[in-house]
């Protein structure tokens, strides 16, 4: 069963949780701080509790997957940190340090954010709630300046002086 119309993703600020980043939408490089916020489309029905795991993967093969939350856990808090609870809306806020092997080529290609997230269904005020994890896809291709919705993960990035 797709569990997807339960779940939002989307680039946002860490300090802003409930808001997405709207267009025109950031330029990252090597070192940057990539930010994925993931909640519950109705916080009465459903709830992201925890991102049991998050990949980056990149368009054009230039450099293999790699695996920032292993288990629910990030791999090395030197690269990857995982709050959930942030904000008003109880957004799951996932800050991801971009590796310089996403930058390895003069024009590097889009990158693809992808993993499993634990639901829990039922109010928060309830006595009786499930939990159920579910794949979160992320992998459609924005390109820089369009507009973006709910799932769209904004993967532009710039090569700087410096970049290896």
């Amino acid at each position: 069963m797709d569990y997807s119309k339960y779940i939002e993703a989307y680039t946002c600020d860490s300090a802003s949780p409930d808001t997405p980043l709207v267009a025109p939408l950031p330029t990252y490089a090597q070192g940057d701080d990539l930010t994925i916020c993931v909640r519950g489309t109705d916080d009465n029905v459903t709830e992201v509790s925890n991102i049991e795991s998050l990949e980056v993967s990149q368009a054009g093969g230039t450099s293999s997957p790699f695996s920032y939350v292993v288990d629910g856990s990030p791999v090395d808090l030197a690269v990857a940190s995982v709050q959930c609870n942030q904000g008003t809306t109880a957004v799951c806020v996932a800050d991801l340090k971009l590796l310089g092997r996403f930058f390895s080529v003069e024009e590097p290609g889009d990158l693809t954010v992808s993993g499993e997230v634990l639901l829990d269904f039922g109010s928060a005020g309830s006595s009786t709630t499930r939990r159920l994890r579910t794949s979160l896809n992320v992998e459609k291709e924005v390109k820089p300046n369009t507009a973006s919705s709910g799932k769209d993960i904004s993967t532009s990035r710039r090569r700087t002086q410096g970049d290896t």
